[in-house]
């Protein structure tokens, strides 16, 4: 297998015309003549066969330093550690799938810790693994100081869970997904207490959601996300560009204002929460995310900002026509203060699993059934 493969190279200027020297001079949008680079890379799997689900529902995280990667392999049970500059597979290390040492059927989210640990959280089991195969913390936890009816219910209390560097607390957003404003869930882990955090500028999402579980239907709940930075935690929602900051120490929230000028700061319009047949829930879909979808939050160490991207998919009349969409870089300070913005001209295809690595976004690619990365270097 080919260490390196060039799949595809461009550069693609993403603003919309020439300007003057002075009016270049007097803007204060650092991505306003941002151009950026493609290139694909293969990971060098060796002898090895990769039980790689497509890649959308295996979980991967890059180790703290950015030099690893770490993929999770559900349906045999592996960890996969690549090395991240020789593009390479390092190692595979089997896990058990039951037992104490267990990691369970299906993996749904992986975070690196340190150099020989990471957070696993599975259909039925969370908690903290080692390279070595062994499970060092069950975090499969019911906690007091919330409602009884959540904190006993697992799949209801750990939804798109997050453990903090230093490993003393866990967030999640949980409830159902159609009938509950999110909250954010913050458990003290030593004290196996827990409180749940009002999110109320957050709480428009609920209006766009719809599901439609019989044949020719599915389900869209809007995207909430964590994202850690010197201790804080960021809580992002796809429907408004706004960020609520939490400090775990001190126990304070913090609504912070973002306002954007190439797209909308939120979504708006009426929409069918439970449709009446699979035809009717595609139109409500199109409708949603046809509209702006703010994604999560990245710190780039190399600039000391914030990158974040949103995107708004056009999709057709039906499942099977074409599906086009728009993708918008964002760049904010560590205040949270718009630094810059822009469309990214000439792609058409959302990122679907991506991480930022020395500025550079990596996002998942299917290279001839391989584990690939369109690696776009961004340069502003």
């Amino acid at each position: 297998m080919k260490n390196l493969i060039p799949y595809l190279s461009l550069i693609i200027l993403a603003s919309c015309g020439e300007k003057s020297s002075s009016e270049k001079a007097e803007s204060d949008n650092i991505l306003e003549n941002l151009t950026y680079s493609v290139d694909t890379i293969v990971m060098d799997s060796g002898e090895e066969i990769l039980a790689i689900a497509a890649g959308f529902f295996t979980p991967f995280a890059p180790t703290l330093d950015k030099s690893q990667l770490l993929v999770f392999e559900g349906s045999t049970g592996t960890l996969d550690l690549f090395d991240l500059e020789e593009n390479k597979l390092l190692r595979k290390i089997p896990f058990e799938k039951e037992g104490p040492n267990g990691v369970g059927t299906y993996a749904q989210i992986i975070q690196s810790l340190s150099d020989s640990t990471f957070f696993l959280h599975g259909n039925e089991k969370i908690g903290i693994y080692d390279y070595a195969g062994s499970q060092i913390k069950n975090l499969k936890i019911t906690p007091i100081g919330i409602d009884q009816a959540i904190s006993e219910n697992f799949y209801a209390l750990y939804q798109n869970t997050k453990i903090t560097q230093n490993q003393r607390f866990l967030t999640s957003f949980p409830g159902e997904m159609m009938n509950e404003k999110k909250q954010l869930m913050i458990m003290d882990i030593a004290k196996e207490e827990a409180k749940l955090i009002s999110l109320p500028e957050m709480d428009i999402s609920s209006k766009y959601r719809s599901v439609y579980l019989e044949a020719g239907g599915g389900m869209y709940v809007e995207p909430y996300q964590v994202t850690e930075h010197e201790g804080k935690l960021y809580i992002t929602c796809g429907t408004i560009s706004s960020i609520y900051e939490y400090d775990p120490a001190s126990d304070s929230l913090k609504y912070l204002p973002v306002h954007h000028t190439i797209t909308p700061n939120s979504k708006s319009g009426e929409i069918l929460s439970t449709p009446n047949s699979g035809d009717q829930w595609w139109s409500e879909y199109r409708k949603i995310v046809g509209q702006i979808t703010y994604q999560h939050l990245f710190w780039d160490e190399s600039r000391d900002i914030f990158l974040r991207l949103g995107k708004k998919v056009a999709l057709g009349e039906t499942p099977k026509d074409p599906i086009s969409a728009d993708i918008f870089l964002y760049a904010y300070n560590s205040k949270m203060e718009v630094l810059g913005e822009t469309k990214l001209e000439g792609l058409d295809e959302s990122p679907r699993i991506y991480f930022f690595k020395d500025g550079k976004l990596y996002s998942y690619v299917n290279v001839e059934d391989e584990l690939g990365f369109a690696v776009f270097t961004f340069d502003f």
